[in-house]
């Protein structure tokens, strides 16, 4: 045995499911955008296939569902601003 006590400790919940952050609207062209402090987000479908990019960056992508492509698109787009946080010498929190 391991020589000490048994204690009853509650077992964890899971972590909640990862869901798109609000701010998704729908553009006349019938695509979602996100809009974010410095480049917006992109998210279409196409071709059979849920498509992402960040304005104003090479960044895009694709993915099976919708919420992927937002979830990808935003993930990345959060990199894009630690990256120019960090230019600008700002210090970064990550959430």
């Amino acid at each position: 045995m391991c020589g000490g006590a048994m204690v009853d400790a509650p077992v964890p919940a899971p972590p909640a499911p990862r869901r798109p952050v609000a701010g998704w609207a729908l553009t006349e062209a019938g695509a979602l955008r996100l809009h974010a402090i410095g480049p917006d987000a992109l998210a279409w479908f196409a071709e059979g296939t849920w498509n992402w990019c960040i304005l104003g960056t090479a960044a895009m992508g694709q993915a099976p569902t919708l919420e992927a492509a937002q979830l990808a698109a935003e993930d990345t787009l959060r990199a894009v601003l630690v990256d120019a946080a960090a230019a600008l010498g700002l210090r970064v929190v990550p959430s």
